[in-house]
Parts: C-alpha cells; structure tokens; sequence
C-alpha cells in the first residue's frame, strides 16, 4: 500500500478513512505500522469476501493493485460488478493488472513464482464494460508501462 504516499502529501490523514484488504497478515500489520498517522480499517481477508461483501459502505475510491492479475475473467467481473456496487456517488473503482509486454515476467514467473494473468487496456476495458455497463472507462499505463490501469466511473 505504498500508493499512500503520495495520499498523505496531498491530504490530512485524520479526515480520510482507508479500508485496508489483504489475505496476508503480515502485510495488514506493516500497512498499520508503516502508515499509523492514518485511519486504516485492517481486513484480513481474501478476495471472497469482496465478492460476498454486505454492507450498507460506499466508498469515493476503491483501488486494488496486485489482484485482478491472479482472477480469470469471470471472477474479475463479478469483482468489478460487487466493487461497483459500493461506490459512492461520483466515486471511482481504480483496477492494475501487469501487462502482457511488462518488462521482468520471466524474473516474476521463475525467481518470484508469480504466475499472473496479464492484461491490456482493451483487456480491462471489455472487463470492466461486461461488468458495469454504462459507466466510463479510461485507461492509462505506469511509467515503465509494466501495469495497466483501468478508472471505472459510475
């Protein structure tokens, strides 16, 4: 969750409530140590729990990085769909997937035993359409160009 980073030069953390998902523990807990200064919900919970999620919550921005490339495209759409589902008014679902051209993959796949489903922006963009038909889409790339993101406007 290092993205915060950027969030806390920008903003004034005690007005801002971060809901932090992640089926690792040890991640939860470095999130809350790293970023005290912030108002962090710790979930540790895997990906089922998004999709089964029932509360009443919206929320302005919902963004996931490192996710969507382990789901198949069925699961991401009901992903996108469930997500879409508790966006505020105006809010925005933000979405990252490593590309097919990504520099490193063979690194990732043989060194880090990342096996990941990559995607391009026409990827996501038929993705997220299927899933939320009707919302706007735009779509850009990191600086290195490795992951693409979808925003998902409803």
């Amino acid at each position: 969750m290092r993205e915060i980073e950027v969030l806390a030069a920008t903003t004034e953390p005690r007005h801002v409530e971060i809901w932090a998902l992640d089926q690792d523990a040890t991640s939860i807990e470095e999130c809350l140590r790293s970023y005290s200064d912030f108002n962090i919900v710790p979930l540790n919970k895997s990906v089922s729990f998004l999709l089964r999620m029932q509360i009443q919550k919206k929320f302005d921005l919902i963004y996931s990085a490192g996710l969507a490339d382990y789901l198949p495209d069925k699961t991401l759409i009901a992903l996108l769909r469930a997500l879409g589902g508790h966006l505020a008014p105006g809010g925005m679902v933000t979405v990252g997937n490593f590309t097919p051209d990504s520099h490193g993959r063979g690194f990732m796949e043989g060194f880090m035993d990342w096996s990941l489903i990559y995607r391009d922006e026409t990827d996501l963009t038929r993705l997220a359409k299927s899933a939320l038909p009707g919302a706007s889409y735009q779509t850009f790339r990191d600086d290195p160009g490795n992951v693409a993101y979808i925003e998902i406007r409803k």
